[in-house]
């Protein structure tokens, strides 16, 4: 489960993808009291788009010079990427 996105009703979310200590918001299981599970789909950050499915994260876009092994090593959760984004610099 890709945690940290439970705003009921919105299927999307705009976030800044690190906190201020620089650790990723997108969690794998979330610690914080939820008001809803599954309800985003799409979560737009500074770094990437991520489609939320029950396979996981799926990297749909990213922010040019980021490479997908630099986003998961900033990110920390398991990811995919869509045909072709893993050779995007």
């Amino acid at each position: 489960m890709i945690g940290g996105f439970g705003t009921a009703g919105m299927p999307e979310q705009l976030i800044d993808g690190l906190t201020k200590d620089g650790e990723s918001k997108l969690v794998e299981q979330c610690t914080y009291p939820l008001t809803g599970l599954r309800c985003v789909s799409r979560v737009y950050s500074d770094m990437a788009i991520f489609d939320l499915t029950p396979q996981g994260a799926i990297v749909v876009e990213m922010v040019d010079g980021l490479t997908f092994e630099e986003l998961k090593r900033l990110t920390r959760v398991p990811l995919q990427a869509t045909p072709g984004l893993e050779n995007q610099s």
